[in-house]
């Protein structure tokens, strides 16, 4: 599986991920809303999130995304694989992302 972000997203202090989700989802009413301040939810991720984040790019695999975790962070590769995988379906749930099933084999 390789995720794909769905939303924009900034850079925040400590190179941590700020993910722009609308607040809503009509272009005109998203446009009117605009003018009234912040449209957008903004979802703030930790260091290993961000960092998962930013390799949520449509062509790393998510066990490719595990195994750079684990060559920054160290420690149980197992576990961290385990966790990857969680915080991608968090991710996918909350469609902050899609997974691309293309390429895999039965």
């Amino acid at each position: 599986m390789k995720p794909v972000r769905n939303f924009d997203w900034q850079t925040a202090e400590g190179d941590r991920a700020v993910v722009l989700v609308p607040k809503f989802r009509s272009r005109l009413l998203a446009r009117w809303m605009s003018r009234l301040g912040r449209p957008n939810f903004r979802v703030q991720l930790d260091a290993d999130g961000s960092f998962v984040w930013s390799l949520c790019d449509g062509g790393t695999t998510v066990l490719q995304i595990a195994e750079r975790l684990h060559a920054r962070t160290g420690g149980d590769g197992a576990m961290l694989r385990d966790r990857v995988a969680r915080f991608v379906e968090k991710l996918a749930h909350d469609g902050l992302v899609t997974l691309d099933h293309s390429g895999e084999t039965s």
